[in-house]
């Protein structure tokens, strides 16, 4: 089930330095995992936290492997 369907950026109110990005998450028909990390320029980011309820799925491996070749640090 998709939850975001645009691309949202939230500033930390006390230290403008900390950006938080909302993307819409990925392993949907819409946002695939084959491609979601070059998609959604993840390899822009200095860091990525990857949160799921479930645990690790396809998605979430490409992620890190996509933060792993290009550098990001994943968390």
């Amino acid at each position: 089930m998709e939850c975001t369907k645009v691309i949202t950026k939230y500033v930390h109110p006390e230290n403008p330095c900390i950006v938080l990005w909302d993307i819409p998450g990925g392993g949907t028909t819409t946002h695939t995992a084959a491609t979601y990390f070059m998609d959604k320029k993840l390899y822009a980011f200095d860091m990525i936290i990857i949160i799921g309820a479930a645990g690790f799925k396809e998605l979430d491996i490409a992620i890190a492997k996509g933060a792993k070749e290009f550098n990001v640090s994943p968390f």
